[in-house]
């Protein structure tokens, strides 16, 4: 880790400033010596005074370059600066010449005149009254960011400070004052923790109204963003809140009465408390589900089994009585569901129903909620697919956490008659209810996944919830198929379901086991199979298509520390690889990474169009590194992604990825460290995806018993989620 240095003195010229993100590269006249720093210096401008902690970043264009971790500025005092800050329009409706008439008029009085008194500027040339008051206005602003900045700059750093000012304005330190617990309610990035911690060093006590509220909404918050439930029972809530807070169960009844009382949660039923947007999304998906099905269909098909046989005949195949059920019942239907694990012929159920609807000459769309799932779709089905997000023509939203919006909607709807859906176990309540809005009436829609596999990231649990109100046609298809039998990956993965797999053996074909005592030797062994056994007896390609799977991030096996270990093993540094540094990860060429946050306003370019969106979980490989420019360009499969340096936090490593990143994937070659985890991680659902990722060859690597113990443990998602009771009633 380079030192930190301290500079302070004037800053001569800004070289680059993103007035978006604050990102700022300027040179700063440090006693006579010029330096070039970098960072998140929001508002920026030549002839203020800094005073800085950086550390030295080399740059092979620049030379040397120090980035900024924290900084003061101060507003210019002599004539020759004021000139310059004003010259180089920090405030707007102040150019060279008019800043030249303005010093030279009130000379170091000048920002006291902008601050106090802006209608004196009136009386110079070329400002009219309602000019100078809006000078006035625009410096107050800036005097506002600094007020901020110097406010909360300490305790949050530069970069959620100006978020602060972006969020609460200039009078956020007032705000603030008056409730600090606004800063996790209101402030990306800021959670309760710190917004709590904040309010302590201000003089707000354990048990302060605003505290338990506050903590009682995050509670909620995390709930749904987080841990995937759509809402929290009373009593969960309270039990949250006295982890959480450490208050007693009554003051946090209070608290939770006064949060229904703003509005701020809203409760359904006798216990069940939801953030209001997650009970309008929950009502609103049970409705639409409901009408949909009972819309007339658009075209009537009266001989689906008559279609069915002329396909079975032209194809040269019988089709399994569960796969013949599926069929028909997407061609009675308006929804129906198929749900099957490996093997079980659910593409072939897939092509057999795009070959009937297209003969009939029906609109046909084929979607997953993610790129590879799509992709895969495609080739299976050998027809185009489309990611749910692109079907939908998404929109960019500036909030992270707001809903997002599609060109598509009740207003717009889709244009298919046919509509088939993979990978549902992925997706959550928010997309799945934009996906209804936009579904045309009188279409059918063909519902797939795997009940079996983990639900999805976000929050609800949707195809089991489908499922489980019995409101729809279920086929469920558990036959295993000739070209599947040979499998041993197949066979094991049905045995996980039943909760009873066989004591696992050495080499079963595409089942290898590898007897490992502690995650240590598991991760020792990951990376001496990947950096040479597995090169060494399959070639080289094999690393293209083998993906390790973990339970956890954290631990010596966890996804955190073998990723460490395996860009060292894999992909070293290299004179001919270029790698950039940020924060405490180094991105280099060549290096596999993931998005780890749906970004709707990161443009990519692919052959033949340009667009906007990368997703999370998308996985891709880093192809170049500009260092003059700050940028690391990923490619992911056909799109190719710029990241400016302050993106970059949008990116981690993947050489290794949790299972629950991996939903939606297959590779030709998964790892697996069975070993020690957090109980909550060894269950069937997380064991029996991580298994069903592998296409051509599994290896599990530690500890049989630990195989037996996530197989035996089916305890449910634990999910709190009222769709199906919904769908239930309105039946």
């Amino acid at each position: 880790m380079s030192e930190r240095v301290r500079f302070e003195g004037e800053v001569k010229k800004i070289l680059f400033q993103n007035p978006e993100n604050g990102y700022t590269v300027c040179v700063l006249d440090a006693n006579g010596t010029e330096v070039t720093l970098t960072g998140v210096l929001p508002s920026l401008c030549a002839g203020e005074y800094l005073r800085a902690d950086a550390t030295l970043a080399t740059h092979p264009a620049y030379g040397k370059q120090y980035r900024v971790e924290r900084f003061e500025k101060e507003l210019p005092q002599s004539n020759d600066a004021i000139l310059r800050y004003l010259a180089s329009r920090a405030i707007k409706g102040i150019g060279p010449k008019s800043a030249a008439r303005i010093v030279e008029r009130f000379g170091e009085d000048t920002l006291s005149v902008l601050e106090n008194s802006p209608e004196m500027l009136s009386s110079i040339k070329g400002i009219t009254p309602k000019k100078a008051a809006e000078i006035g206005r625009q410096f107050r602003d800036q005097f506002g960011l600094r007020q901020v900045l110097i406010f909360f700059g300490t305790t949050f750093g530069m970069k959620t400070s100006l978020s602060i000012y972006q969020t609460l304005g200039a009078g956020a330190v007032e705000l603030v004052r008056k409730n600090p617990y606004l800063l996790c309610e209101k402030v990306r990035g800021v959670g309760f923790a710190r917004a709590d911690e904040f309010a302590r060093g201000i003089g707000y006590g354990l048990t302060s109204p605003e505290r338990l509220c506050a903590g009682l909404l995050y509670a909620l918050q995390e709930a749904f963003w987080n841990s995937g439930n759509v809402y929290l029972p009373r009593d969960r809530l309270v039990r949250a809140g006295e982890s959480l807070l450490k208050a007693p169960e009554k003051a946090l009844n209070e608290a939770i009465t006064c949060l229904l009382e703003d509005g701020k949660i809203v409760q359904s039923g006798d216990h069940r408390l939801y953030l209001p947007f997650a009970l309008s999304l929950e009502a609103e998906a049970a409705t639409r589900l409901v009408q949909l099905s009972q819309i007339r269909l658009l075209r009537r098909i009266p001989d689906a089994e008559k279609l069915l046989e002329e396909t079975e005949r032209e194809e040269g195949i019988s089709y399994a009585p569960a796969q013949r059920q599926a069929i028909i019942n997407a061609a009675r239907y308006p929804f129906s569901i198929i749900t099957g694990g490996p093997g079980t012929g659910k593409t072939t159920v897939i092509r057999a129903i795009v070959k009937i609807f297209s003969a009939l000459g029906h609109r046909i769309l084929l979607a997953a909620p993610t790129g590879r799932a799509a992709k895969r779709m495609a080739e299976k089905a050998h027809h185009p697919a489309k990611t749910l997000h692109r079907a939908l023509e998404m929109e960019y939203s500036a909030s992270e956490d707001a809903p997002a919006r599609y060109g598509r909607d009740e207003h717009e709807p889709l244009d298919e008659e046919l509509i088939v859906l993979d990978e549902v176990s992925m997706l959550d309540l928010p997309l799945f209810t934009s996906f209804l809005r936009a579904a045309r009436p009188g279409s059918r829609v063909v519902f797939i996944g795997d009940a079996d596999q983990l639900p999805s990231v976000g929050s609800g649990d949707v195809l089991h919830d489908l499922i489980e109100s019995k409101a729809f046609p279920v086929t469920v298809l558990n036959e295993i198929f000739r070209q599947s039998e040979g499998s041993s990956i197949v066979r094991y993965a049905h045995e996980i379901c039943s909760g009873k797999p066989h004591t696992l053996r050495e080499n079963e074909g595409d089942l290898f086991f590898l007897k490992r005592v502690g995650p240590k030797a598991c991760a020792d062994t990951v990376c001496e199979l990947l950096s040479t056994r597995l090169p060494r007896s399959y070639g080289k390609e094999v690393l293209e298509s083998c993906q390790v799977l973990c339970a956890s991030r954290r631990g010596e096996a966890g996804s955190e520390r073998l990723n460490v270990r395996l860009q060292a093993a894999l992909n070293p540094p290299s004179p001919e690889k270029v790698e950039l540094r940020f924060g405490d990860r180094i991105f280099r060429e060549g290096d596999r990474v993931m998005q780890i946050k749906n970004d709707y306003d990161l443009d990519y370019t692919a052959p033949g169009e340009e667009g906007r969106g990368v997703f999370n979980g998308d996985v891709g490989v880093i192809e170049t590194v500009d260092l003059k420019e700050e940028t690391v360009s990923v490619r992911f499969e056909d799109r190719l992604v710029r990241y400016a340096y302050p993106l970059l936090e949008e990116l981690e490593h993947a050489f290794a990825m949790t299972v629950h990143k991996s939903q939606g994937s297959e590779y030709g070659t998964v790892l697996f460290c069975l070993t020690s985890a957090p109980p909550m991680l060894q269950n069937r659902a997380l064991f029996y995806t991580a298994v069903t990722r592998a296409k051509t060859r599994l290896i599990l690597i530690g500890e049989a018993g630990y195989a037996a113990i996530m197989a035996k443990n089916d305890a449910p998602s634990g999910r709190y989620s009222a769709l199906s009771e919904r769908l239930e009633a309105a039946q």
